[in-house]
């Protein structure tokens, strides 16, 4: 009698061990498969999400280099010559229109001033002027 008790015994915890292992295994699955397929478990809406983010920087990036170009084709070919600020920004948004480029005020002012960064342009905020240098003219010509 001793004897089937402690099969019994040992039954019942092979039989939770057998349960508890099956368990982790289908959530380790689940959670490879989340990662590696088009289930959408957490896992992949992680995956997907960063996704999303990289492309959402990838489309503003492009954005912006397209509204740099804008703003340099819409200058004077001529270092040290310049154009009104609003003139410079309606030109690059009605090009930009004919492009189909969204050219946001926002987005017009960080190019501009990436630009400055660059030292393509100078912006001078005392008379509203823009003016091209010639390391600007030479790389975006």
């Amino acid at each position: 009698m001793h004897e089937i008790v402690e099969y019994f015994i040992f039954f019942i915890f092979f039989l939770i061990f057998v349960e508890g292992f099956a368990i982790i295994y289908s959530s380790l699955k689940e959670l490879i498969n989340g990662f590696n397929t088009k289930h959408f478990g957490f896992g992949s809406r992680i995956v997907l999400r960063a996704q999303v983010d990289r492309m959402e920087q990838g489309y503003q990036t492009l954005t912006l280099n397209r509204i740099k170009s804008l703003i340099m084709n819409n200058l004077p070919m001529t270092a040290g010559v310049g154009l009104n600020y609003a003139i410079l920004q309606q030109g690059c948004q009605s090009d930009g229109e004919v492009l189909n480029i969204k050219v946001e005020e926002q987005a017009f002012y960080r190019a501009l001033s990436e630009l400055v960064d660059d030292q393509c342009v100078v912006f001078f905020k005392t008379s509203d002027e823009v003016r091209p240098t010639q390391y600007g003219i030479n790389k975006y010509s």
